[in-house]
């Protein structure tokens, strides 16, 4: 059985397709969980002069995954911040191509390095046992957003980059 470049093309994709539906799941399921959480904090301090012990540690924890993985969603969908003045000094789009692909390169080099650091300080917490104040929960849970957002923004870079490369334009 042989396989050509337009089957690895399909299985790559739907891996990307997959990929991506998770992140959106994880976005929601994160968004939803600290909109409920920050609501039911505010309900209880304000009117019930109460508050659920260790519930801003919890929402802390998942408000890092929110962030990378919705940084990484954001470079998947191409509205990261980005600070493009090349649009309005260079109208050749044929001109600006070289800018832009040198613009990616730097993404990712810096999503990469982003990458590679936060792996190595997470392996630190972990041989050290770095635990939160209030449950002494692993730092790595929280931690792991770095990690995972920064492979994923990397993955996404990639993409672009190759993405540009290929374009005509």
């Amino acid at each position: 059985m042989q396989i050509n470049n337009m089957d690895l093309i399909k299985v790559s994709r739907t891996a990307l397709d997959y990929l991506v539906q998770g992140e959106k799941v994880v976005i929601i399921a994160v968004s939803i969980f600290i909109s409920v959480g920050m609501f039911i904090q505010v309900v209880l301090r304000y009117v019930f002069f109460t508050t659920i012990f260790g519930l801003e540690e919890i929402l802390i924890f998942t408000v890092g995954w929110l962030y990378f993985i919705g940084g990484a969603y954001s470079v998947h969908t191409e509205s990261y911040i980005k600070a493009d003045i090349l649009t309005l000094i260079i109208k050749n789009t044929r001109t600006r191509k070289p800018f832009e692909i040198v613009s990616l390169v730097l993404a990712l080099i810096t999503s990469l390095l982003f990458s590679y650091y936060s792996l190595k300080y997470a392996v630190w917490m972990g041989r050290n046992h770095l635990v939160s104040p209030t449950f002494f929960i692993s730092m790595n849970y929280s931690f792991g957003a770095l990690v995972v957002g920064g492979i994923l923004m990397s993955i996404h870079f990639f993409l672009l980059l190759l993405q540009k490369i290929k374009s005509k334009i």
